[in-house]
């Protein structure tokens, strides 16, 4: 269980940071490498309704194809959510890669490679939860997704702006477009790096989803069986209660099951 947490949280963390990334910096990324490549030409081009057009299908359609992979898919591995997970991201990042290094070539062919990512950067937003549901037990099962959600959130697309920017600033010469748009181009460059890491992490907690699974299931049998042993041994007492007969002045009260298992009917003499 240990291992299994501490590859799977880190995994999506740098998910969360490449899409923060990509979705802050991209517009104004590729509206610098059009007007480095030729003043003025940003204009001609609807970088920023393409791009969210191209983000927003981009999550509705990696949702919906990864959740009916893994349904048809987990009849045949029970960790067949980090496969995808991990191949999704590790397939992404060639896109991610092309979509940064076309803007100066071809704006159609970058917007079309950064759709491709990030399709398959979101296959896995329906799976994270149902994996985090499955190794922890019922009743803590809220608190597990709170602290999910804060710690990939804070560490992922909360602070990969600040760190990009950070970086590309360190590399802009003033008054320079043509090194603005090098300077950021370079530090986007290490979004393709988190998404290998983050793939080969995910394939990592496969090793352990399994036996965290076992485990967790194994907690909730056994606590059914002592939930199941509890009431047994107080329908058992109270049946023994009633065979002994009712006691003046209790206010003990059966079950209408007992009431009836325990009735006698008065002996009546002729």
């Amino acid at each position: 269980m240990a291992l299994y947490i501490c590859t799977r949280p880190p995994g999506f963390t740098g998910n969360c940071f490449v899409l923060g990334a990509l979705s802050w910096f991209s517009v104004d990324y590729i509206q610098d490498a059009l007007n480095a490549r030729s003043s003025g030409s940003a204009a001609e081009y609807p970088v920023a309704l393409l791009f969210g057009l191209s983000a927003c299908f981009a999550g509705l359609l990696g949702v919906i194809v990864g959740t009916v992979m893994a349904k048809r898919l987990r009849v045949y591995s029970v960790c067949v959510d980090t496969y995808i997970c991990g191949g999704g991201l590790l397939a992404a990042s060639p896109f991610i890669f092309a979509g940064l290094a076309f803007p100066m070539y071809s704006f159609y062919l970058c917007v079309a490679s950064v759709f491709v990512g990030q399709f398959l950067m979101c296959l896995n937003w329906a799976l994270i939860s149902d994996m985090t549901m499955s190794v922890v037990i019922p009743t803590r099962r809220a608190t597990a997704n709170a602290f999910q959600m804060l710690v990939t959130h804070a560490l992922g697309d909360a602070i990969s702006p600040f760190i990009i920017g950070t970086i590309a600033d360190a590399q802009t010469i003033p008054d320079s477009l043509y090194s603005r748009y090098l300077g950021m181009q370079r530090a986007l460059f290490m979004n393709v790096y988190i998404c290998i890491i983050s793939g080969f992490l995910f394939f990592c907690a496969s090793w352990y989803l399994e036996s965290a699974k076992k485990r967790v299931q194994f907690i909730i049998d056994a606590s059914r069986v002592e939930d199941f042993d509890v009431q047994e041994s107080e329908v058992h007492s109270e049946y023994q209660r009633c065979l002994s007969g009712p006691s003046y002045g209790s206010t003990s009260q059966t079950t209408p099951f007992l009431s009836f298992a325990c009735y006698q009917p008065p002996i009546v003499v002729a």
